[in-house]
């Protein structure tokens, strides 16, 4: 090792603590960043099937009424009808955007992202408890950090910034 590495090694030393902070932190919003928007997608999927389930449960007690109270429809026939044809849009509305917009499987990929920066926090966790450190797995983290921020969904800006400010010091 000549003098020029040994400089470029004592400058990486230097600036490791600012690095690992800032490691820390971007971590640290990833991995919120992510639960966030997992539980975010999750809500959606959660209440736009329960509020599909419930519609197609109304129009069908609605379309018995014939059936089982014959007087009853004979003298409600139009507004009767007309909630079922509403009830009935409002589901298939329901049910289309659930199909379009896959909250369900969106919250997973988020779910999954949001586990790789908890690992990628557990591995810094461990790479803070070694003095010195070592900064060749330093690296090796940023670089799978890299990789993490490249391969994974995107968090909507909404989420996003709310996780910026949870995890501003």
């Amino acid at each position: 090792m000549d003098g020029s590495d040994r400089a470029s090694n004592r400058i990486e030393a230097e600036e490791l603590p600012r690095i690992l902070k800032e490691t820390e932190r971007r971590i640290k919003r990833g991995a919120l960043g992510h639960w966030l928007a997992t539980n975010t997608l999750s809500s959606f999927a959660n209440w736009f099937t329960t509020l599909t389930l419930m519609g197609g449960f109304l129009v069908s007690v609605l379309a018995a009424i014939p059936i089982v109270l014959p007087e009853f429809y004979g003298r409600y026939e139009t507004p009767i009808n007309l909630a079922i044809f509403i009830l009935a849009s409002l589901s298939s509305i329901l049910s289309v955007f659930q199909t379009v917009f896959r909250w369900s499987e969106r919250a997973q990929v988020h779910r999954s992202a949001a586990s790789h920066y908890t690992n990628a926090r557990r591995q810094l966790e461990v790479l803070l408890i070694h003095v010195p450190y070592n900064v060749d797995e330093l690296e090796d983290l940023l670089v799978h950090l890299t990789h993490l921020s490249d391969t994974t969904p995107s968090v909507p800006a909404g989420i996003w910034k709310q996780a910026v400010r949870a995890t501003r010091e």
